[in-house]
């Protein structure tokens, strides 16, 4: 069911927020805030470091499955982020061209995680429906491509160059990658897990937005830890939608193939007699087995190759080679014209 590495996120989100409590001075005066970038209090690195853990964990072990790279990627993109603005806000707090470049490091990092993670997750989601690579990457591509611009825009902004404050880029590029993760989640039927994430996502804006007290102005623990330890709540629920989609994906497979492979040896039989119904037949086999797996439809045309050169009919084992070359290329059997494919379903 649930990832060993979802689980472990929320155990280190619950104890980040019961120690936080604890060392609230509830009764105290009130003082002057103590978060923001020059925040170096214990609580705010410590789960910076501890953000960056969990996504490098993730990144490392995220469910498989088509698209789980550019999540996997997503999350190590985000886990350098995050250990950098640990490191910043230890060692780097006060104003320092150190500081300085940390901060955009982070800031960038973590604008550009969102859009690769949400378009793995877009493509886990339609993996069923949509089987060709160059659609995936095409995918892939726009998500990238939009992230890209959104952490030069953040880049201009924290430079000055644009009159637009960074953390505005930051909070629209994250919140539209949540949005795009939450209705693909729905879209795949995973609504549960999908409300999982938007709801782990509002609290850790909340907490950011709203700045309760007296984490506001703890020297140890502020409203940045409270924020952080949040957002690990956010990573574990976006993991356990991942292991939600791969486990969707696997079952779609699994169906699709056994009632596939049920009409393998009759599809086999009639190829060896060449003629056109069940030969087209076969060929309409070939394409939904390569939508399901595509180096088991690479197999099964092997069989029909061989008879069709044994029969005296080199035109149509041509065929079969170039559609076996499609299905190594493109993970799916593309129509290449003419022989085999003439008239199939």
């Amino acid at each position: 069911g649930i990832p060993v590495a979802a689980v472990l996120g929320v155990v280190a989100s619950v104890a980040f927020f019961v120690v936080g409590f604890s060392v609230q001075d509830w009764g105290g005066p009130v003082g002057d805030p103590t978060g923001g970038k020059r925040d170096g209090t214990w609580g705010t690195w410590s789960t910076d470091y501890a953000l960056g853990v969990q996504c490098l964990v993730y990144g490392m072990t995220a469910p498989g499955g088509t698209g789980a790279t550019s999540a996997r990627v997503g999350f190590l993109v985000e886990g350098l982020g995050w250990a950098g603005a640990g490191i910043m806000h230890q060692f780097f707090y006060q104003p320092s061209s150190t500081h300085d470049v940390l901060w955009m490091t982070s800031l960038v990092l973590g604008v550009f995680a969102g859009p690769l993670k949400a378009g793995g997750v877009a493509v886990m989601a339609a993996a069923k429906d949509d089987s060709s690579s160059k659609r995936r990457a095409a995918t892939i591509g726009r998500y990238a491509t939009f992230g890209l611009c959104a952490a030069f825009l953040v880049g201009l902004a924290e430079s000055g160059v644009i009159p637009l404050p960074g953390w505005t880029v930051a909070l629209f590029t994250k919140s539209s990658a949540m949005l795009s993760i939450v209705i693909s989640g729905c879209g795949a039927t995973a609504p549960a897990e999908a409300a999982m994430v938007a709801a782990t996502f509002a609290l850790a804006i909340g907490i950011n937005v709203i700045k309760p007290q007296p984490f506001l102005w703890s020297p140890d623990f502020n409203d940045n830890g409270l924020f952080h330890s949040a957002g690990m709540l956010y990573l574990a629920a976006t993991l356990v939608l991942l292991g939600r989609l791969t486990r969707a994906g696997q079952v779609g497979n699994k169906d699709e193939l056994e009632e596939l492979m049920r009409r393998k040896a009759e599809i086999e039989t009639a190829i060896s007699e060449f003629d056109a119904p069940e030969t087209d037949e076969a060929a309409s086999f070939v394409a939904a087995l390569a939508r399901a797996r595509p180096r088991g439809a690479e197999r099964a045309v092997a069989p029909a190759s061989r008879a069709l050169r044994a029969s005296g009919r080199p035109h149509r084992a041509r065929s079969l080679s170039h559609t076996r070359t499609h299905l190594r290329e493109d993970g799916q059997a593309s129509p290449p014209g003419g022989g085999l494919w003439r008239g199939s379903r």
